[in-house]
């Protein structure tokens, strides 16, 4: 039996995961800047689209919040504490299931820690995954 490995998305059960993009990680992670900016626009195409957006911060206390310049407190998104690479957290997945979300849409950091992990959390939850390859990234090339 065949798979399709490639599908479009559908915006109407769909949601945008962006994860840890910190103040802390910006002097360490390669292309940050450019990875805030990707990820902003793919914010802004889902705010008007009205896809959800979920972020997630790791451990704040210690690694500070979110960059300012992705807009998320203006636009009200929901950010989730975590302490563990994968967001799918019970809290993030409750909200999901609650929206009957089936596809995410995942940008951010760090890409073979929290994105590799959300991701295969995601699948082996059944979950469509698209991951942004352009608006994720690690502190080193090979690990990007």
């Amino acid at each position: 039996m065949a798979t399709r490995l490639l599908q479009r998305v559908n915006s109407k059960q769909a949601a945008l995961f962006v994860c840890d993009l910190q103040e802390k990680f910006s002097k360490n992670i390669k292309y940050f800047p450019e990875i805030v900016q990707v990820t902003r626009r793919l914010i802004q195409a889902s705010t008007i689209l009205g896809v959800p957006v979920i972020a997630t911060e790791q451990y704040p206390k210690g690694l500070g919040h979110l960059v300012p310049e992705l807009g998320i407190k203006e636009l009200n998104i929901p950010v989730y504490d975590k302490t563990c690479f994968s967001m799918c957290a019970n809290d993030i997945m409750n909200d999901l299931e609650k929206r009957q979300i089936h596809e995410i849409i995942l940008c951010g950091i760090e890409a073979h820690v929290c994105i590799y992990q959300t991701c295969l959390d995601l699948l082996n939850r059944g979950y469509t995954v698209h991951v942004v390859a352009d608006a994720c990234s690690s502190r080193s090339m090979t690990d990007r």
